[in-house]
């Protein structure tokens, strides 16, 4: 597997002090992408983040945009109706867009890191792009690969050792994913027919997203077991 960034001549993708710094200051948020074999892996923004001139790797310069799905809402509308009758709503895929720069310290180096870039990509496949934070968690999404790259190259990459490009993503599934969790809570005995044994209580798990969570079941448990999401669940 090869992580970027590195330190070439050394092969080396230690973090680097500041970043070690940033990382338990945890104001700067994560970016990472990993191809869809897993066998590379880049680090775009945050603590870990190349530093240019010192590590080699792809770095996140604007930010990005296009970071919710589009959507189109479905009407219904009588002939003498004033507006329109509202049904439902479908979410568009999300298009991702970031603006990006390779770094390097060599000119080996950044041939090696635009064609290990180039090479983690697929359209055919997804890879995965992470968002972390310290106070806001873990998310995701599965990330193919949107659009060509069509960005002039104005000067020689391994002369300037710098590359400026435009990287678009599409996530088939338009939210982003967050990481499962359980609650637990007693239930209320007051009109209790069931047939559940006293001092049951109700399990609830949920796989987070963006939008509606995909899943959530309920169901009595005596014990400190977790239950699997496998019904849809309603909206939070």
């Amino acid at each position: 597997m090869t992580t970027y960034p590195l330190i070439y001549a050394t092969n080396d993708a230690t973090i680097l002090p500041q970043g070690a710094a940033d990382l338990l200051d945890g104001a700067i948020p994560t970016i990472k992408f990993t191809s869809p074999d897993g066998n590379s892996k880049f680090t775009l923004c945050g603590p870990e983040a190349p530093w240019p001139g010192i590590q080699d790797g792809i770095l996140l310069v604007d930010g990005l945009s296009g970071v919710t799905p589009g959507f189109k809402h479905i009407d219904l509308k009588g002939a003498r109706q004033p507006g329109v009758t509202w049904t439902y709503t479908m979410y568009d895929t999300c298009n991702l867009t970031m603006r990006l720069q390779a770094h390097a310290t060599t000119p080996q180096g950044m041939s090696r890191l635009v064609s290990e870039w180039i090479g983690a990509w697929n359209p055919n496949l997804q890879g995965s792009l992470e968002y972390w934070t310290v106070d806001r968690g873990y998310w995701w999404f599965p990330a193919r690969w949107g659009e060509p790259w069509a960005d002039q190259i104005k000067q020689l990459p391994r002369l300037v050792l710098h590359q400026e490009f435009t990287q678009k993503i599409r996530n088939d599934l338009a939210f982003w994913l967050g990481v499962p969790w359980t609650d637990t809570f007693p239930r209320d005995t007051s009109g209790w027919t069931g047939s559940a044994p006293a001092g049951c209580s109700w399990a609830t798990s949920v796989t987070r997203t963006a939008g509606p969570p995909s899943c959530a079941t309920r169901e009595p448990k005596t014990g400190p077991r977790s239950v699997s999401p496998t019904a849809p669940a309603r909206q939070r």
